[in-house]
């Protein structure tokens, strides 16, 4: 085989394509959108999209790579959309449907959250306090066992999946934002749905935290 021409198998980044592996791509083709939207500057058109995106997830199959890159993709259209009361929309739609037994389900929820969080940091965490705020227990009879283990698989479910979103709208959100908001509005909800969890699941949070810290282990 002859010698590569120069700028042969180049992609935009100067990288030879085989040097880039999916998740690198994936970063590339949601930093293109994520451009391509500041540049249309059409917030209607951008809700559109997000709204297309958000229906072109149920065509792939749950967990796929293709449905969770869809929903990253969503996060990221939000993030480029500043019409507030559609993006809040969006988010509390998110959150309120979401079926917290399913993984797919509530990775999809963390992943548009996330996105959104970019540009959208204060928004993501009030929409997420607000969500956890009006959750609440509801006693079901020790007769009907099955049903009573239902809901608090839900309830431990809604848990621990808002540990996991205030996390990774943490790693999204802008590091200046973050820092002024971290230890109460993040730390401390991560901790209290972390122990409200572990309550519903008959667990003691004390015995589980064994003085380590954070359920991260930082």
């Amino acid at each position: 085989m002859g010698a590569a021409q120069p700028g042969q198998g180049q992609d935009m980044a100067g990288q030879s394509e085989s040097c880039l592996d999916s998740a690198e791509w994936e970063q590339l083709l949601l930093k293109f959108l994520r451009t391509s939207l500041e540049t249309i500057e059409s917030q209607a058109w951008t809700m559109g999209l997000s709204v297309e995106l958000s229906q072109q997830t149920g065509s792939y199959p749950r967990l796929s790579r293709k449905q969770a890159f869809l929903y990253k993709a969503v996060g990221v259209s939000l993030a480029a959309c500043q019409h507030v009361p559609y993006v809040r929309g969006e988010m509390k739609k998110y959150l309120s449907r979401t079926n917290y037994l399913e993984a797919s389900e509530r990775e999809a929820m963390i992943s548009v959250l996330a996105g959104s969080a970019e540009s959208h940091f204060h928004l993501a965490l009030e929409v997420v306090q607000e969500f956890g705020a009006s959750m609440e227990e509801r006693p079901v009879s020790g007769a009907f066992k099955c049903l009573k283990e239902y809901h608090q698989g839900k309830r431990a479910g809604r848990h621990m999946a808002l540990v996991l979103a205030y996390g990774q709208i943490a790693l999204c959100a802008p590091p200046e934002q973050l820092l002024a908001r971290v230890e109460s509005d993040v730390v401390g909800h991560i901790l209290q749905h972390y122990h409200a969890s572990c309550q519903v699941l008959g667990f003691s949070f004390s015995t589980e935290a064994g003085g380590r810290g954070s359920p991260c282990g930082r």
